[in-house]
């Protein structure tokens, strides 16, 4: 029998999957600056050595995994000697492949050494207390009614304390049975409630009807009784993870030949056991239908306010970088468990999507794309927030870089409430003031994770895609 893995080793291949994810997403982008390049006549010569650092990207993903470091190393110097002519009539081309491919280095490092100190001298984040520290941020973080979970939270326990004051009001016979209910059936979303709530009340009659059978065959032969929860038992455990139905058929049936055993009488527990099942499912899914959650009327509000949240926080970092005493490291924290915030609203409407029939351009991969993208924009966040934090934090001018950042970032927003491509300036050029600081491989992130907000945006909104305001009325 193979034992279960770890949640290190869980942890580890999620996060093998995001950095090949990220590759991918690299690889488009690269696609198209290559394509922009190609219509420039003197940049065949940077064309060219774009071929043999892909060449060497591609032996650094087949190669072994002692061979590995080293030819990241030698990938690393080839892009720092790339060079753009001076006289190009459009550099961004140029440089937009060149910035492209040191994300790639900086990608392939993580997943040669996933806890290699990054680049710019800041150290990483101790992981030993972090975990939890996260955990309870995102509690904190969500313990509010402006959030998905804050809500579903909130309509959960009301509707188990209505049904609760019902059971105790009218006297139902086991009537614990309809709050349980509730628990296992209510979700966040529409889809699994329905469905929970189908499958439970269906599979509760039948089963209670097979247990009944089982109790009342089972007074003649008590082993004969034994026998058949013990059948029920083991046939719900080889279900459970395979169908709902019938893990709920046979594990009612288990408790009313289990409560049967016990010398409760069979018939009336499997009539409560229904009754009450069917008014807890009830009960649920008018609650959903009361404060209900549509995730492909909301999705794009979530995701503009996640980039909203990243932008205000991207914001005063690099304020306070640019002008120490700018922002209290308490508003920092704020504006960093906002972002949190935002980001588990969007991570929730996204798979909520994959449940409910598609409206628009708002698909289940795009919103898996845009939550990637905007994870790297955080990684970059908190590198930054890691150095305005160290004792011997440079001063570096981050104005103009931080307007033109969050007037793009902004934009991007905009584009997901109105579902129309978004329109950005090329921001390499306010990046110069960061170059040879600690500051260079944070600032290249940035534009990297922003440069891939567009991508995806300019992909998957097309320019006749319906207004938000009609996505709304589906």
């Amino acid at each position: 029998m193979h034992s279960p893995p770890r949640p290190g080793t869980r942890r580890r291949e999620s996060a093998l999957r995001r950095t090949y994810v990220d590759l991918l997403e690299e690889a488009e982008r690269l696609r198209a600056a290559l394509a922009a390049l190609a219509s420039q006549p003197l940049g065949r010569r940077l064309a060219a050595d774009a071929a043999r650092i892909l060449n060497r990207i591609a032996e650094a993903l087949l190669a072994r995994r002692a061979e590995q470091a080293a030819l990241v190393s030698r990938l690393d110097e080839d892009i720092a000697r790339l060079t753009i002519a001076a006289n190009a009539d459009c550099p961004w081309p140029g440089e937009a492949l060149s910035r492209q491919l040191r994300a790639v280095g900086r990608i392939l490092a993580e997943l040669i050494e996933p806890d290699a100190q990054r680049e710019g001298g800041v150290a990483p984040m101790r992981r030993a207390p972090a975990a939890i520290l996260s955990a309870f941020a995102t509690l904190r973080a969500n313990m509010t009614t402006r959030t998905e979970a804050g809500r579903h939270a909130l309509r959960l326990a009301l509707v188990a304390a209505l049904a609760e004051v019902l059971v105790q009001a009218t006297g139902l016979y086991q009537g614990r049975w309809a709050t349980l209910t509730i628990f296992i059936v209510l979700k966040p979303d529409y889809a699994s409630t329905v469905a929970r709530g189908a499958q439970r009340a269906l599979g509760t009659a039948l089963g209670a009807m097979l247990g009944a059978v089982a109790a009342y065959l089972g007074h003649v032969h008590l082993g004969g009784l034994i026998a058949a929860a013990g059948i029920f038992i083991a046939a719900a455990y080889a279900v459970v993870d395979a169908t709902y139905f019938l893990f709920s058929v046979f594990l009612t049936a288990f408790i009313v030949a289990l409560l049967a055993l016990m010398g409760q009488p069979a018939i009336p527990t499997a009539e409560a056991r229904i009754l009450e099942t069917f008014l807890g499912a009830a009960l649920a899914f008018a609650g959903y239908l009361a404060w209900p959650t549509w995730a492909a009327s909301t999705a794009h509000e979530q995701l503009a306010r996640l980039i909203e949240a990243h932008r205000d926080y991207v914001k005063a970092l690099l304020a306070e970088l640019g002008t120490p005493g700018t922002a209290e490291r308490g508003m920092l924290r704020g504006l960093q468990a906002a972002a949190r915030q935002a980001r588990s609203d969007a991570e929730a409407a996204a798979a909520r999507l994959a449940d409910e029939p598609g409206h628009g351009p708002m698909t289940p991969q795009f919103a898996r794309l845009m939550n990637a993208a905007v994870a790297r924009l955080a990684r970059s966040e908190l590198e930054l927030h890691a150095l305005i934090l160290s004792p011997a934090r440079p001063v570096i001018a981050t104005g103009d870089f931080s307007a033109a950042l969050a007037s793009a970032l902004g934009r991007l927003a905009s584009a997901l409430r109105t579902l129309r491509p978004p329109a950005i300036p090329a921001l390499g050029a306010v990046q110069t003031a960061s170059r040879g600081t600690p500051l260079a491989a944070i600032t290249d992130g940035l534009l990297e994770a922003t440069g891939t907000l567009d991508s995806v945006l300019r992909t998957h909104l097309p320019p006749t895609a319906p207004a938000a305001s009609s996505m709304r009325g589906t």
